[in-house]
């Protein structure tokens, strides 16, 4: 596979500030499995408005704890079952974690329940170290019980994934396509980009980017820092909203999104769980073939480990 001018570990520390926090987690769902499941990997999504958890229940006796759980209406795929909890059941934490979502420069980390309590965790870059400073401020006077867990110099994307990876197997899908609309003639230039694809609104996509010189992005608006050459946009792409939303409506998760740009070509880096795996291809294909003239093709499906960071 070619590699091309960028790759992930040139740009992974770019977001140089980590925030983790954790709210109470008190549920029904946690009463029902007791001590069967310890730490339970979640995905939170924010479409149109609407924000929704899902959790991930994994359990040596599939059956039985689907029974135990039927009233949640749960989704299997393999040994996991897939809860989904709208943001009203879950208000506090679905409010907290918009919030932190909505500074210009954060990207989701790490969200799992353990014990009584949830985690979320983003990276972010330094100068949105003040607004985020006096969000802490607030909602440490709130009294909704909210717990700073870490706040500090981020160790990088690729440390967030590990963890990720360390409690739930993970994957990598990478595919590319031609695109066949017009751009900017600054985009056309060979850019990474950090996609959130589970914040959507009004068909468009967050997309925290890095140019590879900073002579391609001069006279951009929405400039993070050009110090270190970091700037946000919002993608429109009509393959990725196809494929973004059906796997939020399908309660398939991803643990993070990247894409590199140089020309019209467009290629993707997704990193979902091993055991959904199947179902994403089965959606990225399908999207695929209602857009027959953007060539596109599958470069890779593989295993998490510490070598893919020489390509992706």
């Amino acid at each position: 596979m070619e590699v091309l001018y960028i790759i992930f570990k040139d740009v992974e520390k770019k977001l140089d500030m980590t925030l983790g926090i954790s709210l109470p987690f008190k549920h029904d769902i946690l009463t029902l499995i007791g001590k069967d499941v310890e730490t339970m990997p979640a995905s939170m999504y924010r479409a149109d408005g609407s924000s929704y958890v899902d959790l991930l229940v994994r359990s040596g006796d599939v059956l039985r704890m689907m029974g135990i759980l039927v009233r949640f209406k749960p989704i299997r795929v393999g040994d996991y079952l897939i809860i989904r909890l709208s943001g009203e059941e879950i208000i506090g934490i679905s409010q907290l974690a918009g919030r932190i979502m909505d500074f210009p420069s954060a990207i989701p980390g790490q969200l799992y329940v353990k014990g009584e309590r949830i985690y979320f965790w983003v990276r972010f870059h330094h100068s949105d170290l003040p607004a985020i400073s006096s969000f802490l401020q607030e909602i440490t006077a709130s009294g909704n019980d909210a717990r700073l867990e870490d706040l500090g110099p981020s160790a990088g994307g690729i440390n967030d994934l590990d963890e990720i990876n360390s409690r739930i197997r993970l994957s990598v899908i990478s595919f590319e396509y031609r695109r066949k609309y017009d751009f900017p003639k600054e985009q056309m230039f060979e850019h990474y980009g950090e996609i959130n694809s589970k914040l959507l609104e009004s068909d468009k996509y967050r997309v925290v980017m890095y140019p590879a010189e900073a002579s391609m992005w001069k006279d951009y608006k929405d400039v993070i820092s050009r110090e270190d050459g970091i700037y946000v946009t919002h993608g429109r792409g009509p393959l990725l909203t196809d494929i973004f939303r059906k796997l939020n409506d399908l309660r398939i998760p991803t643990a993070a999104t990247m894409g590199l740009t140089s020309g019209l070509m467009l290629r993707i880096f997704q990193f979902t769980p091993l055991a959904f795996v199947d179902e994403s291809l089965k959606v990225i294909f399908e999207s695929a073939r209602s857009y027959p003239d953007i060539d596109f093709r599958l470069i890779v499906v593989r295993n998490y480990s510490r070598s893919i960071w020489d390509w992706v």
